[in-house]
């Protein structure tokens, strides 16, 4: 998934389709194991909207994420997956709630002691 991840960070998109989406092995977004589940769907969202791809098909992905997310967020190392999610928000058209999951997770559920993520960071600044 590391790999992955660069090619999506360097918009290669079909270098990263073709370590997520390998026709002979099941999805990572429907592995198991929550927090790599997670991750991975982060991934897709970010794929798919690199692609433009249809909002229903990222809609689904959000749907996915969400619990969790939920979950996850207070636990720390969560900066991708949040942001990941906002950029869905706002890919299907919930800006409003892309910037109120942005806020509450930097003002109340973060709990990395690590820098924010420079993604979020320049997002907040963006958003005053």
């Amino acid at each position: 998934l590391a790999i992955a991840r660069v090619h999506i960070w360097r918009r290669e998109w079909d270098a990263a389709a073709a370590l997520l989406e390998f026709p002979k092995c099941d999805a990572p977004w429907n592995d198991s194991v929550a927090m790599f589940r997670s991750g991975a769907l982060a991934m897709k969202i970010r794929l798919d909207i690199g692609r433009d791809g249809p909002p229903a098909g990222v809609a689904e992905s959000i749907a996915k994420l969400v619990p969790l997310s939920d979950s996850l967020r207070s636990t720390g190392a969560q900066d991708y997956e949040t942001y990941s999610l906002y950029l869905g928000y706002r890919y299907v058209g919930e800006a409003g709630k892309a910037e109120t999951l942005i806020r509450n997770y930097v003002d109340h559920e973060r709990r990395d002691m690590a820098q924010l993520g420079p993604e979020i960071a320049d997002e907040l600044e963006r958003l005053g």
